[in-house]
């Protein structure tokens, strides 16, 4: 237990002999947990120790052994080689080297990377937990922005079809008229066509029977009674149709007419 986090919650015991009281001390130089019962006589057996408040304890250093001198700890931080080295290696090859406590440097590094981690956890995270539940508000209000869209652009395209709608029932009631009057027309032609014919039937039927019952000396005298001209019937004039001319349909007068996405 020489490592207890910052934000533990349990009970930390004093471990200076049997003692189990709570801890509010720590000793950089003998890593142990002091409390306050334990605090003064540690001291006064101990006075080279550096005693402080447990939150401002250093870290033991984590064994490592040298490579070189497998019995010996890499406690030694060399200064001008930047090498961190066992006090024999030290000695042997950094004679003339100035050298630093590799401890100090560690409680360093880390003091700085908590100070980093805390900064993450009281400030960063809780602003990208923010912005996250930020950006999830602003995709939903998205999605309804363009559902709204959607729906007015499709009311615009009903409104586009009704227009074409009542444009093609315009036409409608024009070709109608336009059917009726020609038919009516036509009728008409065929009514005085019907009767021409029949009138003719009659000359002929009349004809016919004159010629079975006259005598010879009235046949020299017989002639019909008719003229050319009652027997030519005015040419019908050609029924006049109409057409119908399509339009150009223009793509963007349409897209103007719809509407623009902006």
């Amino acid at each position: 237990m020489d490592q207890v986090p910052d934000t533990a919650q349990h009970y930390i015991e004093c471990d200076t002999g049997s003692c189990r009281n709570f801890s509010e001390f720590y000793g950089n130089t003998c890593h142990q947990r002091i409390c306050d019962h334990c605090e003064q006589p540690h001291r006064k057996n101990n006075k080279i120790h550096n005693i402080v408040p447990y939150q401002e304890r250093k870290r033991k250093l984590p064994s490592e052994k040298c490579k070189i001198h497998p019995t010996q700890e890499i406690d030694v931080n060399c200064k001008v080689c930047q090498d961190p080295v066992c006090s024999i290696c030290f000695t042997s090859h950094h004679k003339r080297h100035d050298k630093s406590d590799l401890e100090t440097i560690y409680n360093d590094i880390l003091h700085r990377c908590q100070k980093e981690i805390t900064m993450i956890w009281k400030t960063l995270i809780p602003e990208a937990k923010n912005n996250v539940e930020s950006l999830v508000k602003e995709k939903e209000n998205i999605k309804s922005e363009i559902a709204k869209i959607r729906v007015s652009m499709k009311k615009r395209a009903d409104e586009l079809k009704e227009a074409v709608e009542s444009v093609l029932l315009d036409n409608y009631k024009k070709m109608d008229e336009m059917e009726n009057s020609v038919l009516y027309d036509i009728g008409k032609q065929q009514k005085e066509t019907e009767n021409y014919k029949n009138y003719l039937e009659k000359i002929i039927s009349d004809y016919e029977s004159k010629m079975s019952s006259i005598k010879h000396t009235e046949l020299m005298k017989f002639q019909l009674d008719i003229s050319l001209a009652t027997l030519k019937m005015s040419r019908t004039s050609e029924p006049k149709l109409p057409t119908f001319t399509l339009g150009t349909l223009n793509k963007e007068e349409i897209a103007k007419q719809f509407g623009e996405i902006e």
